[in-house]
């Protein structure tokens, strides 16, 4: 993953995570997983990184330093998706559970489960100013969701502890009519536009 000015990107080695100076060739490390790293984003200003890995978890790292900062725990299957938002202050991860997770991330708690999908998110990103978000699936389907019923600075977590599920936003059609396993989703950098990538496609 290339850092938002070009001059450095994160490599995933099996369970490490390099972060690398391009211009010097010289990588600092990011130990902390404990199987392959399969998901990798940077923030918008460029100090902070997240990963996503085999072992169910995406982790939040400070930058350049290398620093932990957060482990992100709930899903069941391998976290195949990561993203930040605008602010860094929100992350999203999808997982081969067939869920996206949103995160608060200096605190690590989970705000909410998005579970409609049926097979593995490959992708997630969000939209609108933050208001929205795009998951990308090998069920063949692109899928957005409403997050503005969800509050950074305070959530209330329903009795039984067990987060609350945000509803996907109501379209009159599919959003995208893909038909393949998705692999990549590129937004355009005004968010209104989206190019994705598919395996099955000649």
């Amino acid at each position: 993953a290339p850092s938002p000015d070009g001059k450095f990107a994160l490599v995933g080695a099996d369970r490490v995570v390099h972060y690398l100076n391009l211009e010097t060739g010289k990588a600092v490390p990011l130990a902390g997983h404990a199987a392959a790293v399969t998901a990798l984003a940077f923030s918008r200003d460029g100090t902070q990184a997240m990963s996503g890995s085999d072992d169910r978890t995406a982790r939040v790292w400070e930058l350049p330093s290398g620093k932990p900062l957060q482990e992100l725990k709930g899903h069941d299957g391998p976290v195949r998706g990561v993203a930040f938002n605008d602010s860094g202050k929100w992350g999203l991860s999808g997982s081969a559970d067939g869920t996206v997770r949103l995160w608060q991330l200096a605190s690590g708690k989970e705000l909410g489960k998005f579970p409609k999908h049926n097979e593995t998110v490959v992708q997630v990103a969000f939209l609108d100013n933050g208001k929205q978000t795009l998951s990308g699936s090998r069920d063949l389907n692109l899928l957005p969701w409403s997050i503005e019923k969800f509050s950074a600075v305070s959530v209330s977590t329903p009795a039984n502890n067990s987060p609350p599920e945000a509803k996907p936003v109501e379209v009159k059609r599919k959003l995208v009519p893909v038909g393949g396993t998705l692999s990549k989703l590129i937004l355009s950098p005004e968010g209104k536009k989206v190019s994705f990538v598919d395996l099955t496609s000649n």
